[in-house]
């Protein structure tokens, strides 16, 4: 079934649960392809959550590949990329902490498909991260006041600002990139070793 019954639009619905410092895990009970599709996980990135699936016809054991580790510890330097602003800038930043130390505890799978999570165009933080509110135009840099900028910025006069951001936004991307490039050599690995133990 799709994440979007209901009368309440489901974007707005987790938006609301993330502000209140909710994270929405979800997991669809069939087909991958099938949850996409119903949203299933376009919610749980709107809402910095893990979107899993439960194929009830099929048993998926996680196949540990070389990229794991690397693709995990650049979901890391992410973090780094993330300009808090405003009010909710330390609670949704340690939040974002919290959710990847939760994943890497579980396990190393589970911190890989958190990265991967966060660097699909999905994961978006625009309520409190100057880059990402900036490129989706909900915030504007010059219509905030010193307060609500972080401290490295306070000091900083309106170019130097608008740089600081844009070489944010630029490390992002690249770490980004990198994440889906690894995570395509890493999808490869897997099928060959999960065709190789079907035949076995």
């Amino acid at each position: 079934e799709p994440f979007t019954q209901g009368p309440v639009r489901y974007d707005a619905a987790v938006k609301a649960a993330l502000e209140h410092g909710i994270s929405v895990n979800t997991i669809h009970c069939g087909p991958e392809s099938e949850g996409v599709q119903g949203k299933w996980k376009h919610a749980a990135l709107l809402a910095d959550g893990n979107f899993m699936t439960i194929d009830q016809n099929r048993a998926i054991a996680h196949v540990k590949a070389p990229q794991d580790e690397e693709i995990a510890r650049l979901g890391t330097e992410l973090n780094k990329t993330y300009v808090g602003y405003g009010m909710r800038a330390k609670e949704a930043t340690a939040r974002q902490t919290a959710q990847d130390q939760q994943a890497a505890g579980m396990s190393l799978g589970s911190a890989t498909q958190r990265a991967v999570s966060k660097a699909s165009a999905y994961y978006d933080n625009s309520g409190w991260d100057l880059v990402d509110g900036t490129k989706k135009g909900t915030v504007k840099l010059e219509g905030l006041k010193d307060d609500e900028l972080p401290e490295e910025m306070r000091q900083l006069d309106a170019a130097a600002r608008q740089t600081f951001l844009a070489e944010k936004a630029k490390r992002r991307a690249e770490i980004q990139d990198r994440i889906q490039k690894l995570n395509e050599e890493r999808n490869k690995y897997v099928a060959t070793e999960q065709k190789k133990q079907a035949e076995s």
